[in-house]
Parts: structure tokens; sequence; C-alpha cells
């Protein structure tokens, strides 16, 4: 089993100041389940997020990845032999 960060877990505060974001997006994104936390605490409680929670976070909000011009090139073969869709031929008079 993996070892998890020993550090503390993080208030709404320093998770939005770590991911460079409002404290009311790091509200949203936990409750819509995107950022996964804690509730500590009686009621509702209070909110805290495990340092490894936000870098697994950070890296699945990771846009494009780094590709070798063989990858792009063999990807964009694929897309050109695929045979083109053809309409039906007739136009609309609108």
């Amino acid at each position: 089993m993996a070892k998890r960060d020993e550090t503390p877990p993080l208030t709404i505060g320093q998770a939005a100041e770590r991911l460079n974001i409002s404290r009311r997006t790091v509200y949203d994104l936990c409750r819509s389940g995107k950022l996964p936390h804690y509730r500590i605490g009686i009621g509702r409680g209070t909110i805290r997020i495990a340092a490894d929670d936000i870098a697994a976070f950070l890296e699945a909000c990771r846009v494009g990845q780094k590709q070798t011009p063989g990858d792009w090139l063999a990807e964009l073969r694929a897309v050109a032999a695929k045979p083109a869709k053809r309409g039906s031929g007739r136009r609309s008079n609108g």
C-alpha cells in the first residue's frame, strides 16, 4: 500500500493558496466531489484537505501531454486514413 504524505491536512485557505484559487472555488470543488476532503468535528465540521489529494487533483486537471513528433505524426496519419463522411449530395434551398 502506498504511504500517504505525513504533512498535516490543509485548511481551505491553505489549499486555496497552494492552488492559487479563491477559497470559494475550493469549497465548490469539495462540494462537487472533484477535490477529496475530510470533514472533522460535530455538525458540518471543518474541512481539511490532504496535500496528496491536492497533488492528485492538479495532475487530473492537466491538459495535454508532451508527445514526440512520432506520436502526433502517427495520430495525424490515422485521422487522414479514415474515409471522409459524405452527405446525401442534395442541397437545401434554404
